[in-house]
């Protein structure tokens, strides 16, 4: 009958650890939507959609060239 009890505990902690993550995940789409809903509302402000702040692209420079010095590099 051991065996018939250890069962019976390792379903109940498997229940109890699956109603963990649907309670987890349900909280997870509820911040979901309501960030959503938040970027919608800035979308639709009328304002133009910004692709962020000016980006400064840096170059690529194979590691270890003599001529790897960039202007970032130089002021410093």
């Amino acid at each position: 009958m051991s065996n018939i009890s250890a069962a019976k505990t390792a379903l109940v902690a498997e229940l109890q650890h699956a109603k963990q993550g649907m309670k987890f995940y349900a909280a997870r789409i509820e911040t979901f939507e309501k960030l959503l809903a938040q970027l919608e509302g800035v979308e639709g402000a009328g304002s133009p959609p910004t692709t962020g702040a000016k980006s400064s692209k840096r170059r690529y420079v194979r590691a270890g060239s003599a001529v790897a010095a960039t202007d970032e590099a130089v002021a410093r």
